[in-house]
């Protein structure tokens, strides 16, 4: 995964800009109903379930976290800014919404 993550998800996707942001030193992966897990080389590994299934939430979540506990290296998270937030919009195109994670 950690030599190859274009294998894991393609390239471009989220789970493969987070494994060459961290150079394989972090390694995840999505599942069904929305359940993502992902470990670092040392052991350190976090996991997040969606309620709804959905996987919309997922990249904020992992990134926010990973953010939170201090766990990405300087310039790691500023190569996942993308992930940080992101307008929700409905089927028109219109912006509903922004999905961003706060922690209290």
């Amino acid at each position: 995964m950690a030599a190859y993550p274009e294998m894991v998800a393609n390239r471009g996707h989220w789970n493969t800009k987070l494994i060459e942001a961290t150079k394989g030193q972090f390694v995840g992966k999505g599942g069904a109903e929305g359940l993502f897990a992902g470990a670092f080389r040392d052991g350190r590994t976090v996991v997040v379930k969606c309620q709804d299934g959905s996987h919309r939430a997922t990249p904020f979540a992992i990134v926010a976290m990973l953010t939170h506990l201090g766990w990405l290296k300087e310039g790691e998270a500023e190569a996942l800014a993308e992930f940080r937030e992101s307008p929700l919009k409905n089927l028109h195109g219109e912006q509903v919404g922004t999905i961003r994670v706060r922690f209290p």
